[in-house]
């Protein structure tokens, strides 16, 4: 609760864009910061690649002849126009989001680029086919242009947390953090407003695990005045100031500073710190020896730190303005025109995406959760462990842009750490009955499933009648007022989150290429087995954790 405000902010920052006959998509989008001290969610809305800047009309325009001078099966179609929309859902801090939504799209671009540079280094037309035919095996969606912007996606996550190691990039991700802290310094907590009001906020464990018990004003209180409340004051050596500080200490001392990802108790009273232990100070001081033996053990683990800082085996600092101290969720939806269109997702962590086709929703993506029986191997295999659906107890999602704390076991490959970037991706053709997309961060789809957002949407949409970017925008600054808690205390953490929602409408041409037999298949990219997408992760947290 010391992460929430005392009020929620509804302010909502929209835009708009894209327009029929002239892009193949248009959008809405709302971010709102809610109950949230901070703002980490950070989107991107570009309705025409070819458009947004010089750079990405050059590197468009170069794969395009590179596929017509070397043969019709180089890298060709890249003369088509495509959209790309993303929804990066920050913790920690907002620095990861928001440098990652500034910088996606050239990190995409490039990735494209070098596929393009490899290819004439040797690498023949019919190789390169051959190569992606085996991470796109499906022969009904399989064309080179289609794997290769799969594969650029799925390596363009890698590239964004090598490019945040460089220096200069750290820099400015503290930039971004230190705007967010100024941001939130003047804001009236959860907490403060429940204390100011005459509650008390204790500490309490159950099961093992540590709590807030919030204990509201009763009748007793209020007819006892002036001398409860100096009783109640003098007998605890507590006042309200103190009291407020280590309640918010203790609910936002998370690692990575993170009190969005903690649990949350069954009881509406009690609402769960989170599954890291809490270590509590002795009352009783302890023999002249032993605090001598402590301070040498102090000494002695602070000297083998800093010799493995030196080697290079841990950061110099996990810092929530670092890399290796915050991360986000990424969903990245790519809309492809021209004779074969085609919608393609990358994703890593609880960011979403959905596609409403005829009035059914259909999930582009599927959440990462350390639950997932897949997750949770590779997260043990990497040395990790799950307890309360986290990651050592922290995190309670399992892959992420940044978090490169948990990134370090040089041995393995950067799929196979704790935490990885590594995305699905997914591609599906576009079918006549497509009508939109929605794409948006864990803090909407708390709300609403699936069906629910799709209905919700499409009824909006429908009432409208004449249906524009300004009323995809208007859609979702309604979805986020929807999905909005009216109290933290009494929705258990529910619809407390930032919230981040983009509705992508496609143009009548993209589905009017598109053929009425056109398969609807989603298909993952990589030549797995899609085991879990359309599965509730919810399902997997009542396995026991290790």
């Amino acid at each position: 609760m010391g992460a929430y405000l005392a009020k929620p902010k509804t302010q909502k920052v929209s835009e708009e864009g894209g327009e029929e006959g002239r892009t193949i998509t248009c959008f809405g989008a709302a971010s709102m910061q809610g109950w949230r001290q901070t703002m980490e969610d950070a989107h991107i809305a570009t309705p025409s690649l070819r458009t947004a800047s010089p750079a990405a009309a050059k590197t468009l325009e170069e794969l395009a002849q590179s596929g017509s001078r070397e043969s019709k099966e180089a890298l060709p179609a890249f003369a088509q126009d495509m959209s790309l929309y993303a929804v990066f859902d920050g913790h920690a801090s907002n620095a990861v989001s928001c440098w990652v939504s500034d910088h996606y799209t050239k990190v995409f671009l490039d990735r494209l680029e070098q596929i393009e540079a490899d290819a004439k280094k040797g690498v023949s037309p019919a190789g390169l086919a051959e190569s992606l035919s085996r991470q796109l095996p499906d022969e009904s969606i399989f064309s080179l242009r289609n794997a290769v912007l799969c594969e650029a996606l799925q390596q363009s996550f890698l590239d964004v947390d090598e490019q945040m190691k460089r220096e200069d990039n750290r820099q400015e991700l503290k930039k971004y953090f230190e705007q967010g802290q100024l941001e939130q310094r003047d804001n009236e907590t959860y907490i403060q407003r429940y204390l100011n009001d005459g509650g008390d906020v204790r500490l309490v464990e159950m099961d093992g695990q540590k709590y807030l018990q919030f204990v509201p004003r009763t009748s007793e209180d209020e007819e006892d005045g002036e001398g409860a409340s100096r009783e109640k004051a003098e007998g605890d050596g507590q006042d309200e100031t103190e009291k407020e500080a280590a309640a918010k200490e203790e609910a936002s001392g998370a690692v990575n500073g993170e009190e969005k990802r903690t649990a949350e108790a069954e009881t509406v009273k009690l609402t769960r710190l989170n599954s890291t232990k809490i270590e509590e100070e002795d009352s009783e001081k302890k023999p002249e020896s032993e605090e001598e033996k402590d301070t040498e053990k102090e000494k002695e683990e602070e000297t083998e730190k800093e010799e493995e800082d030196k080697a290079g085996e841990r950061p110099l600092f996990a810092h929530p303005s670092t890399p290796e101290g915050s991360g986000a969720t990424a969903v990245v939806v790519l809309v492809v025109g021209g004779e074969d269109p085609v919608i393609i997702t990358a994703n890593a962590g609880d960011s979403r995406g959905v596609i409403c086709r005829g009035g059914k929703a259909f999930p582009l993506s599927h959440d990462h959760k350390p639950t997932n029986p897949d997750e949770k191997k590779r997260i043990v295999a990497a040395g990790g462990y799950v307890t309360n659906g986290r990651v050592d107890g922290n995190l309670n999602l399992s892959r992420a842009v940044g978090d490169l704390f948990y990134k370090q076991t040089k041995e393995l490959p950067a799929k196979a750490q704790r935490i990885t970037a590594f995305p699905d991706v997914r591609i599906t053709r576009i079918t006549p009955e497509d009508e939109f997309v929605i794409i948006a961060c864990d803090g909407i789809w708390d709300g609403k499933s699936n069906q629910e957002a799709v209905d919700f949407v499409r009824e909006k949409l429908q009432a409208a009648g004449n249906v524009t970017s300004a009323t995809l925008k208007q859609v979702c600054e309604d979805l986020c007022d929807e999905c909005l808690a009216e109290d933290p205390l009494q929705s258990e953490g529910h619809g407390c989150d930032n919230m981040t929602c983009l509705i992508v409408e496609l143009s009548s041409c993209l589905k009017s290429a598109a053929t009425a037999t056109a398969d609807a298949r989603i298909t993952l990219y990589g030549g797995c087995e899609d085991k879990y997408l359309g599965r509730d992760e919810n399902q997997f947290e009542s396995d026991n954790d290790e």
